[in-house]
């Protein structure tokens, strides 16, 4: 996914057991770049993005990043046993 943490590496989570494990991979920032170009975007747009691509960092959407941030993934209520039955 789209990383706004100053890192353009990829990033993705894995969820093992309850818990998320984060990751990042590297991959082609200039290669990705030059094969979007010729699409069509309109201009500002891809100006925006081409920054944010080569830094991972945007002003409007970036934070840093929180090493402490919560990785247990919530349980979800149990759902209604009478969910769907006719009344």
């Amino acid at each position: 996914g789209q990383p706004r943490n100053g890192d353009p590496r990829a990033g993705y989570a894995v969820e093992e057991n309850g818990k998320l494990h984060f990751h990042s991979v590297p991959y082609d920032v200039e290669r990705t770049i030059a094969d979007l170009q010729p699409i069509g975007l309109h201009p500002e747009f891809l100006d925006r993005w081409m920054r944010f691509t080569r830094t991972a960092a945007d002003p409007e959407w970036s934070r840093e990043y929180d090493p402490n941030q919560p990785t247990e993934i919530p349980a979800f209520p149990p759902l209604n046993p009478d969910f769907g039955k006719q009344p």
